[in-house]
């Protein structure tokens, strides 16, 4: 079926068709990511043996550039999961910190008091019945908006 043509669903033998095309559109994407992420980390080779050669098309990060497209190199922060020093250390600061909650139990109770009662008092402080009024306005008007829309979730198989 060629991409341009429109198509209008007038049957259930339209609608199907509909359906297997983006069945068909969804297995190419799931193809094509796979190949991407084989591809991935020899890109990122390629991409750090030119930045690092000096050859990059800026002169810095771009490893690629072509009229539809460009290829920039850059560095994420990321740290490996399940370090057992980070772990262990993690634990110690947790065991740290429930000592101390118990050993400031009272004190943590009577600060934990007086923020809910500011807290309540800001909330008094910063409403209106004119306010609240338009809140109610506001959310029964959005609710009056709200629809549902129907949406796809293809699983391949």
């Amino acid at each position: 079926m060629p991409n341009d043509q429109i198509l209008t669903i007038n049957s259930i033998e339209s609608a199907q068709t509909i359906l297997e095309e983006v069945t068909q559109l969804r297995w190419q994407q799931a193809i094509l990511d796979a190949k991407l992420a084989e591809l991935n980390p020899l890109a990122v080779d390629a991409a750090l043996l030119i930045v690092g050669s000096g050859q990059a098309a800026n002169g810095k990060q771009i490893a690629y550039r072509n009229e539809r497209a460009e290829i920039v190199l850059s560095f994420r922060s990321n740290c490996p999961k399940d370090q057992p020093e980070l772990e262990t250390l993690k634990e110690l600061i947790e065991i740290e910190r429930e000592k101390a909650t118990r050993l400031n139990a009272k004190s943590i109770a009577a600060f934990q008091q007086q923020i809910a009662t500011l807290e309540a008092q800001l909330v008094d402080l910063m409403t209106t019945e004119e306010g609240d009024r338009l809140i109610m306005e506001y959310e029964d008007l959005r609710r009056s908006f709200t629809c549902q829309q129907p949406i796809l979730s293809v699983k391949l198989k």
